[in-house]
């Protein structure tokens, strides 16, 4: 299922760069992905798709907001938007890390599904 999310985004992005060479992959796009992934919930899709909407709609809301708001507190820019967009990636996986490393939308557990089958055909749950 995973894999056919990719393969279709990559069809899309092929289609809308006309065309697709590794120089199109650096490493600040592999680490937007990653952080897509740990942000949302690994193993998860709808949760990897939180994250891309978070950390896609995120940037821009700092972009127009960030740099109104040093200009009024400063009366200039002290840090470039850029840079702030940065540092909130960074600061949301430590803290998603820390404090909740599953992601915000983690899978279900597979463990808790054989729980639930086993006690409904009245069996205890074997543990491996």
């Amino acid at each position: 299922m995973g894999a056919s999310f990719g393969g279709l985004s990559g069809a899309m992005f092929g289609a809308f760069q006309g065309f697709v060479s590794p120089e199109s992959f650096t490493l600040p796009e592999s680490i937007v992905v990653l952080a897509c992934v740990v942000l949302g919930g690994m193993g998860h899709i709808p949760g990897v798709i939180l994250g891309a909407v978070l950390l896609a709609v995120l940037p821009e809301f700092l972009r127009s907001t960030m740099g109104p708001l040093q200009h009024m507190i400063f009366g200039h820019e002290i840090v470039d938007t850029e840079v702030i967009r940065q540092l909130v990636y960074a600061l949301a996986m430590v803290l998603i890390m820390l404090y909740r490393s599953e992601g915000l939308w983690p899978s279900p557990k597979h463990e808790d599904k054989i729980a639930k089958l086993s006690r409904r055909a009245g069996k205890k749950p074997v543990r491996a």
